[in-house]
């Protein structure tokens, strides 16, 4: 039986968890409770105000480049010898990855096609 706790969870969010200072945390729960809020609540509100400034300055197209830049210097940085044979496997770790960070199937389609027409312009070998 929940007494203090709200069962409101929705089936389309997801979660995501922080750490924090003990103190910051005591605060939370204090006034969670007190007022009769969720952590929720008052974490999307932070997270939404703060996605919405930075959106100004980051727009989704240009965090996509920089995700593709970053995975193409580490492809780049690795030692021919090491554990990927080819750029496929390589892209399959990749999704993977991505896919277990919680990045939807639509970023990812986008992060590939931006990897594979920078790796086409700048003509890389090792790059299929």
């Amino acid at each position: 039986m929940r007494v203090l706790r709200p069962d409101n969870k929705r089936k389309d969010y997801r979660l995501v968890g922080a750490s924090m200072p003990p103190q910051a945390y005591q605060y939370l729960n204090l006034y969670i409770l007190a007022k009769k809020n969720t952590k929720t609540v008052i974490l999307t509100k932070l997270v939404n105000e703060w996605t919405e400034k930075q959106r100004i300055k980051d727009s989704e197209n240009s965090l996509i480049n920089e995700l593709a830049d970053r995975i193409e210097k580490e492809w780049k940085s690795r030692d021919p010898n090491e554990r990927f044979k080819s750029f496929d496997l390589f892209e399959k770790d990749v999704v993977k990855e991505l896919t277990e960070k919680g990045l939807s199937a639509g970023y990812i389609k986008a992060v590939l096609i931006k990897l594979k027409q920078d790796a086409e312009n700048k003509k890389y070998s090792t790059i299929k």
